[in-house]
């Protein structure tokens, strides 16, 4: 046995890699037989893995230390399972392996030891490192989400810049008719503004602030210059963060983590690298945090000179938005009553000093509003009608930190320690009220935010990001916390950040960042990627589960589902740290601490699934279509039912039904939701069309949202009916989307394959012709209204699917305004044709008895550009028109 024991942890952890690195659903929405699928292995991710257990050598001392990894082979065991053991599941499976990893550091840490000690630098030293470390890792989020930026609001802030720089002033209409904006930004851009009676210039409904602030940023390097002046200020807020959290506590290592839980939200990485208020906003506050943390007995009180500069940062904060307001006032009326309590002499001197930039900015920032507005109202942009109501304060409030898709703390639970600082007992008096006011501060300002209808979440946006301006106010309370922590609570604290790290680093990574921004709705897109077959959406809390807007009556359930959430958490983590305080051994609290995280979750989760009583807690869909993908290489896998397991061999053979088109609220009056299946592999499927009431309508397949349908599939006024699709090369996207009638009435598609073939196609988009549905395997065309054009120059290639009982179709080729020699080639062979300017020719293929489908090629070496005529604005290079008939 003692010659086992230094394998048995390793192995534990490699076959938790193994089923992690696997696909596992169900075989249908209703749960019941899973469908597991081994990964394909490669020798670098053997190499890595293998790797990856060496390095830790606690799972070969402390064989027991790698057991919480056990959770990510849950799902893959053949017993019967309730639903909460499918949790770890996609690319949560990997979480337990990561605490069996952490649990075994802790009771082995490495050996190796820093020969001399780190001579600890001076604090505004660490302080310019904190800052350069955070433009650093700005820089590189800005690289990453370079292909979705500018987004949102972004080009409005720009084109008042545009305004500013051109034309000296803030209408913006002749800006958007010269189209300025097309020099960052691709689409059409209409001013945002609301017309009011008596203005009669157009002025956007943004603040100037922000344009005025990237201004010369923007006249130097365009947009980059414009991100590039919000890394330089977000910078330049977690300096000073980090020094207000060293004057609050007198440690470095607490100013350290809170810059590390600032810098690591998701809501912190987004903000910094877009061009919005928040980024700059967040500098100002971070400002006045520094200020108010400052003056203490041991130091002398700021001079004149950071005075002056704080006044005027917390002065230009209504300029950058006008909720700002809320944040200079708070934290501009502290700093004032602080100042008061010096002698008096001083006190005068100062207090004047301070208050100078504050009541100029004010007189001038009314005076704004009065010019071109005509009021002293500074919600007058946003028209007469009253925009807040003190009612949409409490749900508002508490998803601003809870929400799953908006929710600060969701997104960045590390920073959840500042409620620490706030009542722990540790902490000393002026600690105490420091924490409180700065958190005060930042709960009226949020309660501001929260108070517009809305305004909080957006259509899309990223998380918490009105709460970025507050991040300072949170920073100290949570530095103060770390500070007065014991071992426990710090290692808690160090576990929730390396969730932040964990969320940051995935949201962004995907897709450019795809996750990061979402619309609000009863689902969070993160969570279903994250969980991909069970509902993780109804396990967490959402604002807008059940919600009919703006009634506030319908916010209850996600109030319940809030307060009952933070309490799980709040409770395990206060048993936790109560066991550790009773004298627990480390091996004992380290053990607990690693099962912690897991355990709660899943209590969590399971909870939520209580309160919100959904009708099925699995969502499928996303692992069902993986499992599809890998199964069409005729990759082998397991049945899963009961406590048997049956190998089958091929996508056919695994039972899937892909359930599509049930509506997020899953309500019984709810709509038909559009269905979006991803990277389907090629082969015929099964669409069996379910109606909650028998209606006619039209299914309406396309190979895009924005697509033209490629096959519309009639529906009778059948409670049931089934059609079949045949596709012969994968799509990105088979978006199934119902007609008014179907979508009123509700239901939903159930896909089952029938033949997947290992795929040899695949297709960027498709189109609807009189012959059937067309399938480009290139980009070489340009597809218009009933035909398509081949670019000149280049060889498209394209397999028709024919519909109806047909033996051939034709091609009616259309050639430019340029002589062409146009090679057209089917399975039965190929011929060139000499097309002379603006010929046209026909061309008779067969179509294959057997598959119903005709696979073409055609070249068109050369083209012409409509725009060369001089009566065209078209510059595209066209070579031949085709129409498939």
């Amino acid at each position: 046995m003692s010659l086992l024991r230094p394998v048995i942890g390793p192995l534990i952890v490699l076959a938790s890699l193994w089923c992690a690195s696997g696909h596992l659903t169900v075989a249908t929405e209703g749960g019941g037989t899973r469908v597991a699928v081994p990964p394909q292995l490669s020798i670098a991710g053997v190499a890595a893995a293998l790797l990856f257990i060496a390095v830790i050598s606690g799972w070969r001392r402390s064989p027991w230390s790698a057991a919480p990894a056990l959770l990510a082979t849950l799902a893959w065991w053949p017993i019967p399972l309730p639903p909460i053991g499918l949790l770890f599941t996609g690319p949560l499976a990997f979480l337990p392996i990561w605490c069996a990893a952490a649990l075994a550091l802790a009771l082995h840490p490495p050996r190796w030891r820093p020969q001399t000690s780190w001579p600890v630098p001076a604090p505004a030293r660490a302080a310019l490192a904190a800052g350069a470390a955070s433009a650093a890792i700005s820089i590189a989020v800005a690289w990453q989400l370079s292909p979705r930026l500018p987004g949102g609001d972004e080009p409005h802030y720009l084109v008042i810049t545009q305004s500013l720089l051109r034309d000296g002033d803030l209408k913006i209409q002749n800006n958007h008719d010269r189209g300025d904006y097309r020099e960052y930004y691709g689409g059409e851009l209409r001013p945002d503004y609301i017309a009011l009676p008596n203005v009669k210039d157009v002025y956007s409904i943004h603040a100037p602030g922000v344009a005025a602030v990237i201004l010369p940023g923007f006249a130097i390097a365009g947009y980059r210059g414009a991100q590039a002046t919000m890394i330089v200020l977000s910078a330049i807020a977690v300096a000073l963060i980090w020094l207000a959290a060293f004057a609050a506590t007198r440690s470095p290592a607490a100013a350290w983590f809170a810059w590390a839980a600032t810098v690591s939200s998701l809501t912190f990485l987004i903000q910094s690298v877009t061009v919005f208020p928040d980024g700059a906003g967040m500098a100002a506050v971070a400002a006045g945090v520094w200020l108010l943390c400052r003056p203490d007995a041991r130091e002398r009180a700021p001079g004149i000179r950071p005075l002056v500069a704080v006044s005027i940062a917390l002065a230009a904060l209504p300029w950058l938005h006008s909720r700002f307001v809320v944040l200079a006032v708070g934290l501009g009326v502290t700093i004032a009553w602080q100042l008061s309590r010096e002698p008096r002499g001083a006190a005068r001197t100062r207090l004047a000093a301070f208050l100078a930039a504050p009541v100029i900015s004010a007189a001038a920032w009314f005076a704004f509003f009065k010019v071109i507005y005509g009021t002293f109202n500074p919600s007058a942009p946003y028209g007469a009608a009253p925009v807040t109501f003190l009612s949409y304060v409490p749900g508002g409030l508490v998803a601003l930190f809870l929400d799953q898709q908006f929710g600060l703390l969701t997104f960045a639970p590390a920073l959840g320690i500042a409620g620490l600082g706030l009542f722990g007992r540790e902490a000393d008096r002026r600690s105490r009220r420091l924490a409180r006011v700065l958190a005060a501060v930042a709960i009226a300002y949020l309660a501001a935010a929260a108070s517009y209808w809305m305004w909080w979440a957006g259509v899309p946006a990223p998380p918490a990001r009105f709460a970025t301006a507050a991040l300072p106010l949170l920073a100290v309370p949570a530095a103060i916390a770390w500070a007065r922590a014991d071992t426990m609570a710090r290692g808690l604290g160090l576990t929730l950040l390396a969730v932040n790290v964990i969320i940051g680093v995935a949201l962004l990574t995907i897709d450019h960042g795809a996750l990061a921004w979402d619309v609000r709705g009863p689902s969070a897109s993160w969570l279903a990627w994250l969980g991909p077959v069970v509902d993780l959406s109804r396990g967490w809390p959402s604002f807008f589960w059940r919600l009919t807007p703006p009634e506030v009556s319908t916010e209850g359930a996600f109030a319940r589902h809030a307060v009952a959430w933070l309490a799980v958490w709040l409770l395990s983590a206060g048993a936790l740290v109560r066991l550790a305080r009773r004298g627990w051994s480390h091996r004992r609290v380290a053990t607990a601490a690693a099962w912690w995280l897991p355990v709660t979750l899943a209590g969590a989760v399971q909870l939520g699934w209580w309160l919100d009583a959904p009708t099925t807690v699995y969502r499928p869909l996303i692992s069902q279509l993986a499992v599809l993908r890998a199964t069409a290489h005729e990759t082998p896998g397991l049945r899963l039912a009961g406590f048997s397991a049956q190998p089958f061999l091929g996508a056919t053979t695994a039972g899937l039904r892909l359930k599509t088109g049930v509506p997020p609220q899953d309500s019984e009056s709810g709509k038909w939701a559009v269905s979006v299946l991803t990277d389907l592999p090629a082969g015929v499927y099964q669409l069996d069309v379910v109606s909650r009431r028998p209606i006619r309508g039209t299914l309406r397949l396309r190979s895009g949202a924005r697509d033209a349908p490629f096959k519309t599939l009639p529906v009778a006024a059948l409670s049931q009916q089934s059609f079949t699709l045949q596709l012969p090369a994968s799509l990105p996207a088979l978006v199934i989307d119902p007609d008014e009638p179907l979508a009123q009435v509700g239901g939903h598609v159930e896909v089952a394959p029938v033949v997947v073939p290992s795929p040899s196609f695949t297709a960027n988009r498709a189109t609807a012709s009189r012959a059937g549905a067309l399938f480009f395997l290139d980009d070489s065309v340009f597809v218009e209204a009933d035909a398509f054009w081949v670019k000149g120059g280049t060889t498209a290639e394209f397999i028709v699917v024919v519909d109806d009982g047909r033996e051939a179709i034709d091609l009616d080729l259309a050639n430019g305004a340029a002589a062409n020699a146009v090679m057209v080639a089917t399975e039965a062979g190929s011929s060139t044709l000499a097309l002379t300017p603006s010929e046209s020719r026909a061309l008779t293929v067969r179509v294959p008895p057997t598959s119903r489908a005709v696979h073409v090629r055609i070249a068109s070496p050369a083209g012409f550009r409509p725009s060369d005529s001089g009566t065209s604005q078209d510059r595209r290079f066209l070579g031949v028109r085709v129409a498939v008939r």
